[in-house]
């Protein structure tokens, strides 16, 4: 197995190399030490973590690698198009199965190889936690639910939601699918009559994400958010806050990935975020509000996030470990989340 040099390393070497630097030659420890800091730990970024690890250490060297110098990687190209696009060309260029890399020597693995898919998300899904940096981002919108739980608690919350996600239940809600498809075309007509066209250019994407909100909104929680034909509800609203990419927002993102603390820069990306964050725990509250208050009422909704809750009161007064309310709240970050 390959060593890694670790920073904590290099700023034990670094005090270990400052102490003796400042008995040898009768300085203060307090006065060598940051020098002794300032020339190792960037030493230790562009040379070792960016060159040396990446190239001659770490078990990946060898899967094929997208050329460039690791200690800023491929971290501009990616910020500055389109979503996909260049790990697609790599793919092409370079196989299946391609490495390529963040800023600072920082790894990743792009998988395009249905067998290797296969083993990660169904066999064996377990060995495969997701990216810490990653699962931080993430988590502020879409909850810790059950698309970022790992282990025990993904486990736990896979089975707490399974009546909800059965053949029956979803078939039962395949009427709201109809509806709101059916809506989409009559909306897209109304806009070619308005228009006095027989043919037009819609942004699809823009128009299914809205859809999509719609059905998990009626069919997931018993709540009709209605933005196909409201585009500016405040849930479709927050949801367009926190997927804006332009480069701005991308740079922002990327680098909160390696330094959490940029969420705290006063940039209007982090404002739309915590404005987006706020609407959206708000609802996700009142969902599960009104859903446990359904549940204990014995109603007799349908909806995905009714059925868990009353699953879960089941669950509950036979002393078995239910889903607590902020788990529940997850879980509904996560499929509104999981519409964009």
């Amino acid at each position: 197995m390959a060593f890694q040099i670790s920073l904590l390393h290099i700023v034990g070497a670094g005090t270990v190399a400052a102490f003796l630097i400042s008995k040898i030659r009768g300085y203060s420890l307090l006065e060598v030490l940051p020098l002794v800091y300032l020339a190792t730990i960037p030493l230790y970024i562009a040379v070792y973590q960016s060159y040396i690890y990446p190239f001659y250490i770490s078990e990946l060297r060898h899967v094929p690698t997208v050329p460039g110098y690791p200690l800023w990687g491929q971290f501009i190209q990616i910020i500055t198009t389109e979503c996909g696009v260049p790990q697609r060309q790599w793919h092409q260029e370079h196989g299946p199965i391609i490495r390529y890399f963040f800023p600072f020597g920082a790894e990743r693995l792009a998988v395009a190889d249905d067998k290797a898919i296969h083993q990660m998300t169904i066999k064996n899904p377990y060995n495969y936690p997701k990216p810490v940096r990653a699962k931080l981002w993430m988590v502020r919108i879409l909850g810790e639910g059950v698309l970022l739980a790992e282990g025990s608690a993904h486990v736990h919350q896979r089975k707490a939601l399974a009546p909800g996600f059965s053949i029956g239940s979803i078939r039962a809600l395949s009427p709201v699918f109809w509806q709101k498809a059916l809506l989409l075309s009559r909306l897209w007509k109304e806009e070619m009559e308005q228009s006095r066209v027989t043919t037009k250019c819609f942004e699809v994407l823009e128009w299914l994400n809205r859809t999509t909100l719609d059905i998990i909104g009626q069919a997931g929680f018993g709540t009709d958010i209605n933005s196909l034909e409201n585009p500016d509800t405040p849930i479709r609203e927050a949801y367009r806050l926190v997927f804006a990419f332009d480069i701005g927002s991308r740079i922002l993102h990327g680098l909160q990935a390696f330094i959490p603390s940029t969420k705290y820069i006063p940039a209007k990306m982090n404002r739309d975020m915590e404005s987006a964050r706020t609407i959206i725990l708000n609802k996700a509250t009142d969902i599960i509000t009104e859903k446990e208050g359904q549940a204990a009422a014995h109603t007799k909704h349908k909806d995905i996030i009714a059925l868990i809750s009353k699953d879960n009161l089941k669950q509950k007064e036979a002393g078995e470990e239910g889903l607590s309310f902020e788990t529940m709240r997850d879980q509904v970050m996560t499929f509104l989340g999981g519409t964009y």
